[in-house]
């Protein structure tokens, strides 16, 4: 896989949600590990993923919805 090809198959966000086939998973670890650009998309995407899992949740809650304000 090429870098190309990568940024249009939106690979660094598929191969983190999971949603790459067996074969392109290869392929685009393959990529990424010679591929300063997407090794960083990697990365970023995955800590941005790992709070989110933190955040919203806590936005989510029934305290933090009495709180919004109402417009």
């Amino acid at each position: 896989m090429d870098h190309g090809e990568a940024v249009q198959l939106m690979a660094t966000e598929r191969y983190l949600l999971g949603e790459l086939s067996g074969e392109q998973r290869e392929a685009f670890e393959e990529h990424f590990f010679e591929c300063y650009e997407c090794a960083l998309d990697v990365r970023a995407e995955a800590a941005f993923l790992q709070e989110a899992n933190v955040q919203l949740p806590l936005m989510t809650s029934p305290a933090a919805v009495m709180a919004a304000p109402v417009p």
